[in-house]
């Protein structure tokens, strides 16, 4: 399996690294590698995800934050 961030996905990120990081710095690091590292997950387990709100997706919900990333699996490629 391999992950794609789609260009969407990694505005959002940025954009949450950024809001995150006016305040706190440090822990905007510890937040963007929390969601970096919860998609790499995907790889082993691409069904960790609950069932999506939208139909064909899923969504993973960012443990220790607020966020939650919906995806899609699609063959052998996760979409985030």
């Amino acid at each position: 399996m391999q992950v794609i961030w789609s260009p969407t996905a990694v505005a959002q990120l940025a954009e949450i690294r950024s809001f995150i990081e006016q305040d706190k710095p440090e822990a905007a690091r510890g937040v963007a590698a929390r969601i970096v590292t919860a998609a790499d997950q995907l790889t082993r387990s691409p069904h960790i995800g609950r069932q999506g709100r939208t139909a064909q997706t899923r969504e993973l919900v960012i443990a220790g934050t607020p966020y939650i990333f919906p995806y899609r699996i699609q063959g052998d490629r996760i979409r985030i």
